[in-house]
């Protein structure tokens, strides 16, 4: 826990962490491996906020990675969606908690991104077509649309913005 602390403190924390140990069928699901993504996911989150917190000792802003999936269904991603609605909910009472301390909390909640966890999906298919369907502007989203996002709930611009989901 002395990895946070200094004298200058902590302004900003981008809990991006994540993925997905465990896919399929509910009831074929090894608990193990449910349990490994919550951890990864939630349990990482909350130490992310809970650390980073301590070591904001002027205010600050705290920036979650959640996912669309924490508020639609992905068949087989049981998992991967509980622990992603479960960190927009930690997000509002870590907002709400440390607003008085001046840290604000929110979430990015993307849409489908490329990157290496998801190249698979990205370089097009079946799964990809059924994205495009479904969204308003039929694109994959990229990092730079995330990191945008993000620089703007870290920065001035947003200084009264918290408990919310981008």
């Amino acid at each position: 826990s002395d990895v946070c602390s200094s004298d200058l403190g902590l302004d900003i924390c981008f809990a991006c962490a994540g993925g997905s140990l465990h896919g399929g069928p509910i009831v074929t699901s090894d608990a193990a491996a449910w349990r490994a993504t919550i951890d990864l996911n939630l349990v990482g989150t909350f130490l992310t906020i809970k650390h980073a917190a301590a070591a904001m000792t002027g205010g600050g802003s705290i920036i979650a990675m959640s996912s669309i999936a924490g508020h639609t269904t992905h068949r087989w991603m049981s998992a991967y969606c509980a622990s992603k609605a479960a960190i927009e909910m930690l997000v509002k009472c870590a907002a709400d908690e440390l607003g008085e301390r001046g840290i604000r909390v929110n979430a990015v909640q993307p849409g489908i991104v490329d990157t290496e966890l998801v190249g698979f999906i990205t370089a097009g298919g079946e799964v990809l077509d059924s994205y495009y369907e479904n969204m308003p502007i039929a694109r994959v989203g990229t990092v730079d649309d995330i990191a945008s996002v993000v620089a703007f709930l870290a920065g001035p611009e947003s200084t009264w913005i918290t408990g919310q989901m981008f």
